[in-house]
């Protein structure tokens, strides 16, 4: 929830607020989201320490929450972007949502946009 609020601030021009708001919102935030799934990684090995059983459930827990944010991102919010843009759709914008999803899948992210998006 902190991220979120952290974040607010650019999005609504807003001013940064005090150093110590900034420490508690943005830093505080970030480091017990580590804390927390550090614990939870290493609760997810204790339960089954073993390499390929423990990797099987690393992928199924990321890779398909990972997949529809992709899917999601070329379908919805990127048309979105267009329109509030007030631009045309660029008659590549299929191939080009495509190559978003296809080259972003393996966790690796190499486009970074969808038809100047």
């Amino acid at each position: 929830m902190s991220v979120i609020v952290w974040h607010s601030f650019p999005i609504t021009g807003a001013a940064h607020p005090a150093p110590a708001v900034t420490q508690l919102l943005g830093e505080g935030g970030v480091d017990g989201f580590f804390a927390i799934s550090g614990f939870l990684i290493v609760s997810s090995w204790m339960r089954r320490p073993h390499w390929w059983p423990y990797l099987q459930a690393r992928f199924l827990r990321i890779l398909p929450a990972f997949w529809v944010c992709l899917v999601v991102t070329a379908v919805v919010v990127a048309p979105i972007g267009i329109l509030l843009a007030h631009q045309a759709f660029p008659h590549t914008y299929l191939t080009d949502a495509a190559m978003y999803v296809v080259k972003n899948a393996g966790l690796r992210i190499t486009e970074f946009g969808i038809a100047g998006t």
